[in-house]
Parts: C-alpha cells; structure tokens; sequence
C-alpha cells in the first residue's frame, strides 16, 4: 500500500468517544481485518498437516481461558481499554474480537508455545542517533500477516490535558503498531519470541500506545521498566539526540 493512500482517521473526545470515530470512520475496514484475521488463524497446523487449527472460535476461548491480560490493561491503560470498547461499538463489532485484535503478538506466543507452525522471525528495527545536525533517525519493517496488507490507517489522536497530539501507524481496528508524538518521542519495536513471556503481562499495543502519551524520554523508560511485560519485544525509544533501545520481557527490561 503506497503512503499517500493510507487513509488518515482523527481521533479526539473521551477515549470512548475516540474508540468509536475509530471504528465507525473504518467500519467495513475493520470487518475485513476481522474475517481476515479469523481466517488467517486456521491457517496454521499443530505440527502436522492432518491438524488445522480450524475451529477459531473454540482457539480463541481457549486463549482467552489461559490469559489475563485484561488484569494488567486495567491497571495500567484502562483510557486505552475504553477506547478498545469504543472501536467494538463504533465498528458494530463483537468486543472480544476487537480486543484481540489488540493481541497479536500475544497470540502468536501462545499459538507457538501450543505447537502451532507460525513463523518464528518478525520484525527488524533500527535506530540512528546523535547525528550532526541533532536529528535522531528511527525506522522498521512491519513484519505482520500479508492480510494486513491494504488495511492500513494513519491515526491521528489529538491532544488532551495528559497526553501530546500524536501519530500512530496501524491496520483498521488496532489502537497502535508504532509512532510519534508532538514531544518529539518515537517507539519501534519488534517482538523477540525467545524471550520470557506472561499471560497476566500488558500487551504491546497498548504499551505502544502508552508510551506515546509520555512527554520525555525519560518518562518512557520509567514506564517500560513499571509495567508487566506480556510479551518479548525490542523497543527503540527515540527523540531529538537521544536514543535508548530496551530488550524487555515477563521477567526483565534490559537496556542496550
């Protein structure tokens, strides 16, 4: 999909009534990524090619029955998960889906810790720092299903009283993959599976989309080191001359 026609949805109110601009702005956007992303998980054997993995509706129970990642969204991004709520109401879509729409990484551990053939390599990150001219350069590849492909959107959340205006790359549906804000922070990451895991840990689309209302650098990293991680990732926290990269998990966050 070309930059200049990924679709760009503002986002301003309440995180409710941010969730449903979201979800009604990209309504058949979102039911494509849903049927897309339900397809897509019968698309994986369990070790053999007599075993699909067919039946999402019964995978996703058992998933939800052997997470609890809400525990950790409540206590450290209950504004994001309202704005979860608000996608699910705006798109007419049923809740649970949209949440795991939100857990894609977290799903991908769990179906490979079940034995499902999942790619075991994602994304790849860089970061440049303390150029000439006081320009920091950040970047990664994407590395997600080919599904994702032509549901991109560019969300554009506006300012409120304890967060910058910021811009966030992700497919219709998902509050966050990476980006920037007004205060001059940017976040990469890329999920690193060989890492420590939790399934009460706090999903990386909403740290993605927490760091982002940080202010500092420095306020990121605290947050980083704070929180639960559910998943291994690569983080690449950037801004003007500084540069720090986090390699975090269920039992540590590691700087580098």
């Amino acid at each position: 999909m070309k930059t200049a026609d990924i679709p760009v949805i503002e986002l301003s109110g309440t995180p409710r009534e941010r969730g449903r601009i979201h979800g009604e702005t990209a309504k058949p956007l979102i039911a494509k990524v849903v049927s897309s992303w339900r397809e897509d998980l019968g698309n994986f054997s369990l070790g053999n090619a007599n075993a699909k993995n067919d039946n999402p509706n019964a995978y996703l129970d058992t998933f939800f029955s052997q997470t609890n990642f809400m525990h950790s969204i409540q206590q450290w991004a209950p504004s994001l998960l309202e704005e979860v709520w608000g996608i699910a109401e705006g798109a007419g879509q049923d809740f649970q889906n949209i949440l795991a729409l939100q857990l894609m990484d977290e799903e991908w551990v769990f179906g490979l810790r079940r034995g499902l053939t999942k790619p075991t390599h994602k994304c790849t990150a860089f970061g440049v720092p303390n150029q000439e001219n006081g320009i920091s350069f950040a970047g990664q590849n994407m590395d997600i299903p080919s599904w994702v492909e032509g549901m991109q959107v560019l969300l554009r959340v506006m300012p409120t009283e304890n967060s910058p205006e910021t811009l966030i790359f992700t497919y219709a549906g998902n509050i966050g993959l990476n980006g920037l804000n007004a205060s001059s922070l940017g976040i990469t990451c890329n999920t690193l599976a060989q890492l420590n895991y939790a399934t009460d840990g706090l999903p990386v689309s909403f740290i993605v989309r927490s760091i982002l209302q940080c202010y500092s650098i420095e306020e990121a990293e605290q947050f980083l080191r704070t929180i639960k991680h559910a998943s291994g990732q690569n983080y690449i926290l950037s801004s003007p001359g500084d540069m720090r990269c986090f390699e975090s998990c269920a039992t540590r966050v590691v700087r580098y």
